[in-house]
């Protein structure tokens, strides 16, 4: 494979990385993609599961992941990053397997479990991705993974449009194809596990090796309430709030929307296909910037991403009926007639602000934290899934006016905090070597860490 004529190792291990996710999320995002459709399905054929139960499913996952955050880091330490991976792929598979015969109970508690195993997954990927990374090359690093990682959305999307060329989400449930849907899924989720087992070690040394559990944990919260942290947190609220959108409420709209042409479920295929290119496309126009990126500055690139979300928002409430996420609408209740060729540049602008927002938030925890990297990212992971979660909860009841509004504040909050981290902290990380004696200082007396000898002091933390 071509992966492995690359020079950089690190850079190696990143790709590699890429490719247990663009298996793993190719069938977990493309089962994701039409899960609200298909549990109203059953639930319309009398299945024993309620019309909305999608929404409670997210809410219930992101719960999950949002707790597990919390303490996730040391367990990732210990187990080491591919292998936590690799026990939250095994997570994901069990959630996958709940589709063949919608229950309530056991969909509930499967997903339950997603959360947990998607703690690992993503905890795991950040401390596997910094410890692959220098200052260097993690922009052009991130880039590369997040080009391999969403060319699962084209590629599930494409699968979509061929699975549901002639037929819709109700003739499978009626014909039982969805076993079969199923089982290829998990059986291409099957081969992103094994990627992952194979993963080779990282290219640098884990700083916090040798801290013992309780001196995780402890990090962990010195590290959350930190200034520095707190704004960062407006950040990663928002990408968990964009991701419910994008998700799930989104692709809601486009099948609820009648008027946009006799067969949605197709059209959901289209717009994950298009957010899949605006995703990959965002990833090579940074992985182009690479180090120009810097001179832009983060800030001004995350404000950019910021204003195209407002567009596409703009775009979506004067389309898309008002009351599009909660039920299937007929004839033309938004301002203008919906359009399908809107609609689709939409999923591409949302998934394009998206994938610039997450680059740019890697880089930040990357460059800020770089020998705190899985606390950084557990952190990270516990404000979106927190925020994620709390969309889907409210996603039951809210029009889609509310959803905007929401996402418009967020959008702008997150815009400004990063303004603010640019400016009074561009100066102050340095970045640590990585051997057996670390030594970070931050300034503004924010964390002072030293990890000498497998010893630990934390202290001068300011809220």
């Amino acid at each position: 494979m071509g992966f492995f004529l690359i020079e950089d190792r690190g850079t190696r291990n990143v790709a590699l990385m890429g490719m247990t996710f663009a298996l793993h999320f190719f069938a977990y995002m493309s089962l994701e993609f039409i899960q609200e459709p298909l549990i109203e399905s059953v639930h319309k054929n009398g299945g024993d599961i309620s019309e909305h139960a999608g929404y409670e499913s997210f809410a219930i996952t992101y719960l999950v992941f949002t707790l597990s955050c919390l303490i996730i880091a040391p367990v990732v330490n210990w187990l080491t990053p591919k292998w936590a991976i690799a026990l939250g792929l095994v997570f994901n598979q069990i959630f996958m397997a709940s589709f063949i015969n919608l229950n309530k109970y056991f969909f509930l508690s499967a997903s339950a479990l997603l959360g947990l195993g998607a703690s690992f997954v993503w905890v795991g990927h950040g401390a596997y991705l910094a410890q692959n990374c220098t200052p260097k090359n993690i922009e052009r690093n991130s880039s590369i993974l997040w080009i391999i990682f969403k060319t699962s959305l084209v590629a599930g999307g494409i699968y979509l449009y061929f699975m549901f060329r002639e037929r819709t989400v109700d003739d499978i449930i009626k014909d039982g194809s969805i076993t079969t849907l199923v089982g290829i899924f998990i059986s291409i989720s099957l081969l992103g596990t094994l990627n992952t087992v194979l993963l080779p070690r990282p290219e640098y040394k884990d700083p916090s090796e040798g801290m013992t559990l309780s001196e995780n944990l402890a990090f962990t919260w010195k590290l959350i309430a930190t200034k520095k942290m707190c704004l960062l947190a407006v950040l990663f609220i928002y990408a968990g709030i964009s991701r419910s959108f994008w998700i799930s409420v989104y692709p809601a709209c486009i099948k609820f929307t009648s008027s946009l042409g006799g067969n949605t479920t197709k059209l959901l295929a289209f717009s994950a296909i298009a957010t899949g290119i605006g995703q990959i496309g965002a990833g090579f126009v940074l992985s182009v910037l690479g180090r120009r990126a810097r001179v832009i500055g983060k800030d001004m690139i995350i404000l950019a991403a910021a204003l195209l979300h407002f567009l596409s928002f703009i775009a979506i409430i004067l389309i898309f009926p008002n009351d599009a996420p909660l039920h299937t609408t007929t004839g033309v209740s938004g301002f203008f007639a919906p359009s399908p060729v809107i609609a689709l540049i939409c999923s591409g602008t949302l998934g394009f602000g998206d994938a610039i927002i997450q680059t740019q938030i890697y880089t930040f925890l990357i460059d800020e934290y770089p020998s705190q990297s899985t606390f950084a990212f557990a952190i990270f992971k516990f404000y979106s899934a927190a925020s994620t979660s709390a969309a889907f909860f409210y996603a039951k009841t809210f029009t889609l006016l509310w959803h905007i509004i929401v996402l418009t504040f967020t959008a702008f909050a997150a815009a400004f905090c990063a303004f603010y981290l640019q400016r009074h902290f561009k100066n102050n990380s340095n970045h640590a070597s990585q051997d057996n004696s670390l030594e970070t200082k931050q300034n503004e007396g924010e964390v002072a860490m030293e990890v000498k000898k497998h010893s630990i002091i934390i202290d001068g933390v300011n809220s």
